[in-house]
């Protein structure tokens, strides 16, 4: 984890009223949100998401999600792969963003960035299947294929928008946010809008 805000937490989930969140998923819900699963990931998760970064060259393409591997152990993604989905519009709710493939190695505390072809920050370690931009209220899921489980989900949407949230959602990115900001992981809440801030984006550094 990047950084760590105890105090941001404490105090979002006063001013939430979200409590009973131990364990690794919880089936609350939330006002205004109704049959969702809130997902608190495990050793692998999304660490940071930017579905654009200002000050860069046309912006809006320049998409990245970033995996980190927390755990003291080298982890080998398993037998079917992970596939990484996002929210494209109102008509392709669960799209592919790229796959995975089973043995991929990420080392402790390793970054694996997966990136728009147009992005241009850093040097990815995989690049989109697919060339269409990602809006900004939208959300990711990193699933484990052979399982058809969840690993981690992050939105920036509700659940009218995106299956891909912990509700509440985190704050999109926009056009008028600082430059090179992006969504950053700061806690393991299982609710995104306490999990993920505004901050300095720092792809390839979990």
């Amino acid at each position: 984890m990047k950084r760590t805000i105890s105090a941001v937490l404490a105090a979002g989930i006063a001013v939430l009223g979200l409590v009973g969140l131990g364990g690794t998923a919880n089936a609350s819900e939330p006002q205004g949100q109704h049959n969702v699963t809130q997902i608190i990931p495990e050793d692998i998760f999304i660490s940071e998401i930017a579905t654009r970064l200002n000050g860069l060259p046309n912006p809006e393409q320049q998409e990245f999600i970033e995996i980190c591997n927390r755990s003291t152990e080298a982890f080998t993604v398993p037998m079917g792969g992970f596939r990484v989905r996002a929210t494209f519009s109102a008509a392709e709710r669960q799209g592919l963003v790229v796959d995975i493939p089973a043995g991929t190695v990420l080392q402790p505390g390793q970054a694996f960035v997966i990136a728009s072809p147009f992005y241009t920050l850093t040097t990815p370690d995989l690049v989109f299947s697919t060339p269409k931009s990602i809006p900004d209220l939208t959300g990711f899921q990193l699933l484990h294929l052979w399982q058809n489980v969840p690993e981690d989900v992050v939105g920036t949407a509700p659940t009218t928008i995106t299956p891909f949230v912990s509700p509440p959602a985190a704050k999109p990115l926009t056009p008028t946010d600082p430059q090179l900001t992006s969504l950053t992981r700061v806690n393991f809440t299982g609710i995104n809008a306490l999990d993920f801030v505004k901050q300095q984006a720092t792809p390839g550094y979990c």
